[in-house]
């Protein structure tokens, strides 16, 4: 029988995790800059209770590796791992969704970020501008989304973040209009494949409306029959973070350093 892992051994689990995502994210164009943010629940390694893993602020996506993950303090917001600072906005909106998901279904990833096809389409000026019977991919979707009307600019306080909380509420993706998206998940996995999915769907989406030809929408009842079935595919979502992982193991720098 295997031994239960240690708080350090799931804290390295959790940083890895996190570095794959981050690597993932520049691998497809998803990030940035050294903008946006995407975090994951773990272990400290050193004392009770859970930090937030994040990448310190100013460093660009491809260098991201577990060992340069930071750790802030749910209640504070202070560092505790590791070496850097946390952007202020990331402080704000990260901890308090954390702090809101996590008791209720298990939240221990969030990924934010501006990627562009899905911004695009925040910014139409639609209740709901994203079309989720109109491809396959975009039929994950369905009753799992949110929208958000109210954006203010910058997060520089945590009431910005529990604001958006009460919006996401129980869904795993939150389209934040004239600003971008928010992704959670139970795992780094879930999150990102969420973030990979929504961005080709909505490239599809831009490139299919930019003909100018009528759109071929699927019906309802088809939409939540897809939806169910991709619900069904964990496996998947890790095997395919798994592949990704490998990859951003054999670059240079690796991402379990």
């Amino acid at each position: 029988m295997a031994s239960e892992k240690t708080r350090a051994e799931r804290n390295y689990e959790a940083r890895v995790d996190l570095a794959t995502a981050y690597r993932a994210c520049n691998y497809y164009n998803l990030n940035y800059g050294i903008f946006n943010h995407i975090t994951q629940r773990a272990p400290a390694k050193d004392r009770e209770g859970d930090v937030m893993l994040i990448v310190p602020y100013g460093l660009l996506w491809d260098e991201v590796t577990q060992s340069c993950l930071i750790g802030i303090d749910f209640e504070t917001g202070e560092v505790v791992e590791g070496e850097g600072k946390i952007a202020e906005t990331a402080n704000a909106i990260h901890r308090a969704i954390h702090r809101t998901r996590f008791p209720i279904d298990g939240t221990t990833s969030i990924m934010h970020t501006h990627q562009s096809y899905t911004t695009t389409l925040a910014c139409v000026d639609d209740p709901e501008p994203f079309k989720f019977g109109l491809s396959q991919g975009s039929m994950f979707f369905y009753g799992k989304m949110a929208f958000d009307h109210g954006y203010t600019g910058f997060a520089h306080a945590d009431d910005e973040g529990y604001r958006l909380a009460k919006v996401l509420g129980d869904k795993s993706v939150l389209m934040m209009c004239n600003h971008g998206v928010l992704t959670v998940g139970k795992r780094a996995c879930d999150a990102f494949y969420i973030l990979y999915e929504l961005e080709v769907s909505a490239k599809i989406q831009v490139q299919a409306q930019s003909t100018g030809m009528k759109l071929r929408m699927a019906p309802q009842e088809l939409c939540e029959k897809v939806a169910n079935d991709y619900d069904g595919m964990d496996g998947d979502r890790l095997l395919f973070f798994k592949a990704l992982r490998k990859q951003m193991t054999n670059q240079k720098p690796c991402v379990t350093d």
